[in-house]
């Protein structure tokens, strides 16, 4: 019996590029505006550009040097704590106004909804940050989905690639690996999650390139079937 449900979200109920294309490239145009429009007055936004001006050495009212630095940062794409922290400052405040929406597939919601009245769990498993995950479903295309979410899991679970993230996530969740479905588009992860014990099925989007006849396929969450969790 099905009892969880865990998945990746880029490929799988996202966009694969909706980061890299659409969140990424906005906080490089708009970043400094927001960071000039927000320091000093805005508390997380202050704390977070603080912590940048001690970390690079710089004063704490040089707001050219620090904007330049998160310039860098963005496009060297440094993977940096303090830099996920004000891109997630950003993107939560275009997306609270509606500037753009969190974008998920049209299956993706009514399954969703489908699970949870069958009593079934349901986790996402993704590299980015929990705070991204969530932004994208709390402001997404059908509205917030992520009060059906129970975990955000993310690159502190560990890669997604090996087999203990999966069992990890099984054991955080209170259940048997063969209790839990994993989907992603992506054929290394479905491989770990299978050798967890995890049932797994490779979602095929347009962009999935990762083709592999070894796990079943669905084009869709709604093309997945489960019995009601008694």
């Amino acid at each position: 019996m099905i009892k969880a449900i865990v998945m990746g979200i880029e490929g799988t109920t996202t966009r694969k590029d909706f980061t890299q294309k659409v969140l990424e490239p906005y906080a490089r145009q708009q970043m400094e505006p927001f960071i000039r429009s927000h320091y000093p007055n805005h508390p997380e936004v202050s704390a977070l550009v603080k912590k940048v001006a001690i970390f690079k050495k710089l004063g704490e009212d040089d707001v050219d040097g620090i904007c330049a630095q998160l310039h860098e940062w963005m496009v060297t794409e440094a993977r940096l704590s303090l830099l996920t922290a004000l891109q997630v400052c950003l993107w939560r405040s275009v997306l609270r106004r509606g500037i753009f929406k969190g974008h998920i597939f049209s299956d993706v919601a009514t399954s969703f909804w489908k699970w949870q009245s069958k009593q079934i769990e349901l986790h996402t498993f993704s590299n980015g940050k929990t705070e991204a995950q969530r932004l994208i479903l709390t402001y997404s295309l059908a509205g917030d989905l992520s009060r059906l979410i129970g975990h955000f899991f993310d690159a502190k679970t560990g890669p997604k690639n090996e087999v203990a993230s999966y069992l990890t996530i099984a054991e955080t969740i209170g259940f048997h690996p063969n209790e839990v479905i994993y989907l992603s588009d992506v054929y290394t992860e479905l491989k770990a999650a299978h050798e967890a014990g995890m049932q797994v099925f490779q979602v095929m989007r347009d962009e999935t390139l990762d083709l592999q006849i070894e796990f079943p396929k669905v084009n869709g969450l709604d093309e997945i079937e489960l019995e009601d969790r008694k």
